[in-house]
């Protein structure tokens, strides 16, 4: 554990690591059809890749189980949670249903990976090439894994090779970026919550469309940069406007335009490459925190204060769509 915790804080994660669940899950037992397809439902599935075992959930909603070419969004979790949390914690399933796409969460694996993940002593991490990354983790291969996850994923649900979106918070949204530079011409739009890009110098074989969402009082990444100490998390961030120049350099960016909407201040990118769109929404007095999902145990003054500002599954959802639509 971490000896900079005081350990009031430290009592407080242990308990909240043994008795914090997600909402129960319903999962589909029932064989794909004829032709090999899932039918509507959720479903834990394993897959060997990269010489270990994943596990990830698929939720096939039932408007893309008419045989036509269904949406598909990659859902990843922050560091120390897993697939099951991101699914069902912020309101996607609903999303799915409505809006009528599948939705994978996979879960990452742990820092040790041959042993069996641990909130406090073995959390689960993306390689997003963060470098506070044990030296086992690193030598995973996280590019292999979403690889053979894409090709897994194809033979269960009928999906539009050009509507694959991904999407991810904190330690999920730096595996985003990773997965946006060095994969780019595998999704149609990313978006990113509340992390840095940790590659130097990115560089995307295509502009990818993204949407970047931050608290202003997000205390993991704080708007100024800095330091952050919070058990197995030890990094200096750079200020949150440079990340966002990074990435507005990498998609080819010229200076963004800039509204104020209440609580929201909104930067959009002109001019990048290959007609890409960069969007970036800082949330005032928003923390480290889904924007509009449910409650988080965590306290303020580990994480930050919630708003109600903004629902970001709702926001993520329409940029997206507003980006297939050209």
């Amino acid at each position: 554990m971490n000896a900079r915790l005081p350990l009031a804080v430290l009592v407080f994660l242990g308990l909240l690591s043994g008795n914090c669940q997600t909402t129960p899950l319903d999962f589909v037992s029932v064989p794909p059809g004829d032709d090999g397809l899932l039918a509507p439902g959720t479903y834990a599935l394993q897959l060997a890749a990269a010489g270990n075992d994943w596990t990830y959930l698929l939720h096939v909603s039932a408007p893309t189980a008419g045989g036509q070419l269904a949406p598909l969004l990659i859902l990843l979790h922050g560091s120390g949670e897993d697939g099951k949390t991101s699914l069902v914690n912020n309101g996607w399933i609903e999303k799915s249903e409505s809006a009528g796409f599948v939705i994978a969460a996979p879960s990452g694996l742990p820092l040790e990976p041959d042993q069996k993940p641990n909130f406090i002593t073995n959390p689960r991490f993306w390689n997003a090439e963060q470098p506070y990354l044990t030296a086992r983790r690193r030598a995973v291969d996280d590019l292999a894994f979403f690889d053979a996850l894409l090709m897994d994923i194809q033979t269960r649900a009928n999906i539009d090779p050009d509507r694959i979106f991904l999407a991810g918070h904190s330690g999920g949204g730096g595996m985003v970026f990773r997965l946006a530079a060095e994969r780019a011409e595998q999704f149609a739009a990313v978006a990113v919550l509340s992390s840095p890009c940790f590659q130097v110098d990115p560089a995307p074989s295509r502009a990818v469309p993204t949407l970047f969402l931050v608290g202003t009082l997000d205390p993991i990444l704080p708007l100024d940069g800095g330091s952050q100490n919070l058990l197995w998390l030890q990094r200096n961030s750079p200020p949150v406007l440079d990340i966002v120049g990074k990435w507005a350099t990498a998609l080819g960016c010229t200076h963004p335009s800039e509204r104020q909407e209440g609580a929201l201040k909104i930067l959009d990118f002109g001019g990048c490459s290959d007609g890409a769109t960069f969007r970036t929404i800082l949330i005032e007095g928003h923390g480290h925190r889904w924007p509009g999902g449910e409650t988080s145990f965590f306290p303020d003054f580990l994480i930050g204060p919630p708003t109600s500002e903004l629902n970001a599954t709702d926001t993520i959802w329409e940029f997206f769509e507003e980006v297939s639509r050209g």
